[in-house]
């Protein structure tokens, strides 16, 4: 049998750590394992020591050089004989350098679960994904972003956005015709924290489950929500609407949304292929067959308007490449 330690939130941490013996299995926060093995040498000489194998969900994230780091120090330990698993739907990143990166560090192996097949529609077929039905209003009065930031829009450009009243007013009339059209548990995307608490209190005005959830928002009041949101249909049949700005983005299993509304422009392909895949859980992982996606694309914003067109065609993206 085997015992499962667990350094993220609340749970166990270096204390308890300290014992990992033959069995264990060590669930770690990237942020927690970050600190933990930083401020003690003793679990970091722990895991040099004991890991055999380490297995990174979200495994695009890994080439960051901080989480890089810890994982090439367990994996060049002196007479290190462990493993790396890394599980991704997005497996590269934003440039292709960063990509051939992140190929290089699993060994230029990657496992599909389809081989030579669209992954896709084979999970899809199977159930695991819901069908996505992709689609795009444009959104002609923004002004064209002042700046970036490295390779995508910047937070004074996407705090623009979040401040124009039309435009909030546009996202909440997104997600209400998505109750109209019967979805009951919906994930909206805002370009910036004020702009998903606008939103949020516009929408509770006739949705009383409508909130905003946003960094620094207490722990327990945002596990309320979530836990709710969570709850089957049957148990809570009125529509419940989560507003976020890049809080919910990956990391968070909410399987009942069936439709989603991205409000937030971004030059990144794996960052709006995370959001739209917030509602793609299908009937044989906890979700719905099909999910609506409404993207949400400024004119002035034309890197992520070309980006947001090519999703529209959503299964194209997915075919295996030809040889």
């Amino acid at each position: 049998m085997a015992v499962v330690i667990q350094w993220r939130g609340d749970g166990e941490r270096l204390s308890h750590g300290m014992a990992l013996k033959r069995n264990t299995v060590l669930v770690a926060g990237l942020q927690m394992a970050v600190h933990s093995t930083g401020t003690s040498p003793d679990a970091a000489r722990l895991l040099r020591d004991k890991a055999t194998l380490v297995v990174f969900d979200e495994a695009h994230q890994s080439v960051a050089p901080t989480y890089r780091g810890l994982v090439d120090d367990i994996l060049n330990a002196a007479g290190s004989q462990c493993l790396l698993l890394g599980l991704s739907a997005t497996p590269g990143r934003v440039s292709p350098a960063e990509t051939e990166d992140l190929a290089r560090m699993y060994g230029d192996r990657k496992v599909s679960v389809a081989p030579g097949r669209n992954p896709v529609k084979f999970l899809v077929s199977e159930g695991y994904l819901a069908k996505a039905n992709v689609h795009v209003r444009e959104y002609p009065d923004s002004p064209p972003p002042a700046s970036t930031d490295g390779a995508d829009y910047s937070e004074a450009a996407l705090g623009e956005l979040g401040a124009l009243h039309a435009r909030n007013d546009a996202i909440v009339r997104l997600a209400q015709d998505l109750i109209d059209e019967g979805h009951r548990r919906i994930m909206v995307f805002t370009p910036s924290v004020s702009s998903a608490v606008s939103c949020a209190e516009a929408m509770r005005i006739v949705v009383r489950y409508s909130h905003a959830i946003v960094g620094g928002m207490p722990q327990d009041a945002r596990d309320h929500v979530l836990d709710t949101f969570r709850l089957p249909i049957q148990a809570v049949p009125h529509p419940q609407i989560v507003f976020n700005c890049r809080v919910l983005t990956a990391g968070v299993d909410l399987p009942l949304t069936s439709a989603v509304v991205i409000g937030k422009p971004t030059r990144s392909h794996i960052l709006l292929q995370q959001m739209i895949g917030r509602a793609l859980r299908g009937p044989a992982s906890g979700g719905s067959e099909t999910a609506d996606i409404w993207i949400l694309a400024d004119d002035s914003y034309e890197d992520f308007g070309d980006l947001a067109e090519m999703f529209s065609h959503w299964d194209d993206l997915w075919e295996p490449p030809t040889t």
